[in-house]
């Protein structure tokens, strides 16, 4: 599907805000990817459709799921906040052509991250936090690093989602703790 269509198309299905948030993801991931040597247009895709479930309601997207033979596990139950990244990925593949797995993937954990991410899920996880139109404690300091030091950037990135799920008193999901540790592990931290 061609990237007019799929702006159309999740134009017509997520509220404005979500809408203007997932451009930003998409061109905040395409100017990483361009940075950092990834392929921009997988970089773009991917930042594009990321949430692109988020118009649906969670029983919806459980339904969604489980007609595709995807059972979500315990974590992700009772964290449905996390949801939409994985039911974003089957609609992606199903609604809107995807097949690229690497682009698939990248939408699936931009929520939590997961071990031995790839690059490109990096870019995807970090921009959906970095984009212009996100405003919270600290953004700007995660921006600085993204341009800095995109390795420290994706590790304060994950810092900051756990800080917040913490914050709210909800669960944190695995692949975070995993994705985190993975990455300090590689730079050499204990």
């Amino acid at each position: 599907m061609k990237t007019d269509r799929i702006k159309k198309k999740l134009k017509a299905s997520l509220p404005e805000k979500r809408y203007i948030h997932s451009l930003g993801v998409a061109d905040t991931s395409k100017a990483l990817a361009l940075r950092l040597g990834e392929d921009p247009e997988k970089a773009y895709l991917a930042g594009l459709l990321h949430d692109c479930a988020k118009g649906m309601s969670h029983e919806e997207m459980l339904s969604y799921a489980r007609e595709r033979h995807w059972e979500p596990d315990e974590v992700t139950l009772g964290a449905l906040q996390i949801l939409h990244a994985p039911v974003s990925a089957l609609m992606a593949r199903e609604e809107y052509g995807v097949t690229d797995p690497d682009v698939l993937d990248a939408i699936r954990y931009h929520t939590t991250g997961r071990a031995h991410m790839s690059m490109l899920e990096r870019i995807v996880f970090a921009s959906d936090l970095i984009e212009p139109s996100r405003d919270f404690d600290g953004v700007e300091d995660l921006r600085r690093l993204a341009r800095e030091d995109f390795g420290s950037c994706v590790i304060a990135c994950i810092d900051s989602s756990i800080r917040t799920v913490m914050d709210r008193g909800g669960l944190i999901h695995p692949d975070a703790v995993f994705a985190r540790n993975d990455l300090i592990a590689q730079r050499g931290g204990k």
